[in-house]
């Protein structure tokens, strides 16, 4: 997902949650610490929002931070994020594997080999 793509979907979760709450762009920016305009900016995707800045915006629309920001999913997985989680989903004999060869290596580590 391109950067653009990522703000542009954050500032719609931004616009729904605060229209499911009835409140308006000005009610939203003064919880916030923000101006009217910084919020209509958000909301189209034309501002970038700081850390801070999110988690006062999910409080103030009451909601988790996660709630904000775009799924995974909403990504197109890239070879490496598939292999990636391939990696992660061991099967039992697997993991008992990889926990063998750590062993050993931590143990060599331990003896100065």
């Amino acid at each position: 997902m391109q950067e653009s793509e990522l703000y542009s979907r954050f500032g719609q979760r931004v616009r729904q949650h605060r229209e499911r709450l009835n409140l308006n762009q000005a009610e939203v920016a003064r919880a916030v610490g923000l101006s009217r305009a910084s919020i209509a900016n958000i909301e189209t995707g034309r501002q970038r929002t700081p850390i801070h800045h999110l988690y006062r915006l999910a409080r103030a629309l009451r909601v988790d931070v996660h709630a904000l920001l775009p799924a995974p999913s909403e990504e197109p997985q890239t070879i490496i994020d598939c292999e990636i989680q391939s990696a992660v989903e061991l099967s039992k004999r697997e993991m008992e594997e990889v926990a063998k060869v750590v062993g050993v290596i931590t143990s060599d580590e331990s003896r100065g080999v």
